[in-house]
């Protein structure tokens, strides 16, 4: 499926998810010479949802890896496939420059959907959010990644949301070890500033595929800790719940990188 994502595609979902990063900011990138970068959580829910039924009927993992950035106005072409060896399984790409690079995969590992008994998913204890939602915010979020299916719309905004307790996280953290991550990515200074970026996630339904009640909150629990000596890298726990029912746990691997870095490898505004 060839698609565009352009610059009102980027805000309206940043505005539903409550994605506050200024990358995807068109407005902001504008200012800066260069185009807004298409929101990770965007390609991939749009993605996923191609595989809808599979999601919904049969898998209860997926796994996301982020490659390289998708400029707005840039064409993409996305896929969800399954192999003949591997029917639990459904791989999602989405390719630019012509098939010259893969967005949704890091050296051989690619984002999928996949049924597994296993699960290594540990407890946590952590800060537990709470965000309401709605059936038109939902219903807004479908028609964002043209699903049809309204349940399946609804438990990928609830990934897609997952951004925003990570950023509540930073910018009002509760726990110690929070405090700790806030303090190096709150510098006022702009030309200072450090932003959290995805390298993977990895989700598990203990439950399978639940449906999102609307009229009920969105409960995040998160813990987030450093990783390693550099204070470069993070790993953060989310478990998302309504009332007692546990939609899914997650696991994100993340790393601190200078704003302005990222801004520099984001593409130019082409002359005309």
């Amino acid at each position: 499926m060839e698609h565009i994502f352009t610059d009102e595609n980027i805000s309206n979902f940043c505005k539903l998810t409550r994605d506050m990063n200024d990358l995807h900011n068109p407005e902001f990138m504008r200012e800066k010479g260069k185009l807004a970068i298409v929101p990770g959580m965007l390609i991939l829910t749009y993605t996923a949802n191609i595989a809808g039924d599979f999601l919904m009927s049969r898998a209860n993992n997926i796994e996301a890896y982020f490659n390289s950035f998708l400029s707005s106005g840039e064409e993409v072409d996305l896929y969800a496939i399954s192999r003949p060896l591997k029917p639990l399984e459904r791989i999602l790409f989405a390719y630019k420059d012509n098939g010259s690079e893969e967005i949704l995969s890091s050296g051989n590992n690619h984002s999928r959907l996949y049924q597994s008994d296993s699960t290594g998913y540990k407890s946590f204890e952590g800060v537990k959010r709470e965000f309401g939602t709605t059936s038109k915010e939902i219903g807004e979020f479908a028609n964002k990644i043209k699903a049809k299916n309204e349940d399946i719309a609804g438990f990928l905004f609830s990934i897609a949301f997952s951004t925003n307790a990570l950023f509540e996280s930073v910018v009002d953290p509760q726990s110690e070890k929070e405090k700790e991550v806030s303090s190096i990515f709150n510098n006022t200074e702009e030309n200072k500033k450090i932003l959290p970026a995805y390298k993977s996630f990895k989700i598990f339904m203990p439950d399978g595929f639940r449906s999102v009640d609307p009229g009920m909150t969105l409960d995040y629990i998160t813990d987030i800790n450093k990783v390693g000596t550099k204070g470069r890298d993070f790993m953060l726990d989310i478990e998302c719940r309504q009332e007692d029912n546990i939609l899914y746990r997650s696991v994100y691997e993340l790393v601190a990188i200078p704003k302005k870095i990222l801004i520099r490898r984001a593409s130019n505004i082409p002359y005309k």
